[in-house]
This record gives structure tokens, sequence and C-alpha cells, in this order.
């Protein structure tokens, strides 16, 4: 190869393998290093609701039992 070659290709090079370290970060924080389960609204903020905390009925937890996996225990 050509010396004057071998310079073009060498920044073009390292440019490439940022880029894809770059990408390879950006998966593995993107995959790896979010919450595992969603998030939900509780819709507290809404006017009205505000007003009328007992109307908030939109919080509904469900658990099942750690000593019997047929029982399921929902607080609403």
């Amino acid at each position: 190869m050509h010396p004057a070659l071998a310079t073009v290709h060498k920044p073009i090079l390292v440019a490439a393998a940022l880029g894809v370290f770059a990408l390879a970060l950006l998966l593995i924080l993107t995959r790896a290093g979010g919450p595992s389960n969603a998030f939900a609204s509780s819709h507290a903020e809404a006017p009205l609701i505000s007003q009328d905390p007992r109307a908030d009925n939109t919080d509904l937890y469900a658990f099942v039992s750690p000593d019997n996996t047929n029982t399921v225990t929902m607080i609403a």
C-alpha cells in the first residue's frame, strides 16, 4: 500500500471504530441500565381528583404470595 493511502485510511478506520464503540456503549446503557418495570401515572395531579382523594382509585397493586403461589393479594 502506498504510504499516502495509509494515512488517508487511518483516520477513517479510527472514526469507524469510535462509531462502533459509541453505538455498542449506547446499546448497553439503554438495554441494561434502565428500569425492569414500567411506571404508571396515579392521576393524583388532576384538578378534580386533588379535591377528592377518595375518588382517586387508579392505584392498584397485586402481589403473588411467596408462601402460596395460587394466592394473589390486591390492594386498591
